[in-house]
């Protein structure tokens, strides 16, 4: 419960990233960990990176 109507819910963030549940094979699950341990990043922000490069190639 909120106590004030403009607060935010403790699930929401302040730059408007939301949650998404995906399901991945294992090893897909442990390429993007070891690539963003590599890259000291998190998976959410090389997913991003990824996400977005991919729309940019749309034609």
């Amino acid at each position: 419960m909120r106590s004030k109507p403009d607060s935010q819910p403790s699930n929401e963030r302040r730059d408007g990233r939301r949650p998404l549940l995906v399901y991945l094979d294992p090893k897909l699950i442990q390429a993007l960990k070891v690539e963003a341990l590599e890259k000291r990043t998190h998976v959410y922000l090389l997913m991003e990176d990824i996400l977005k490069e991919r729309r940019r190639d749309r034609p």
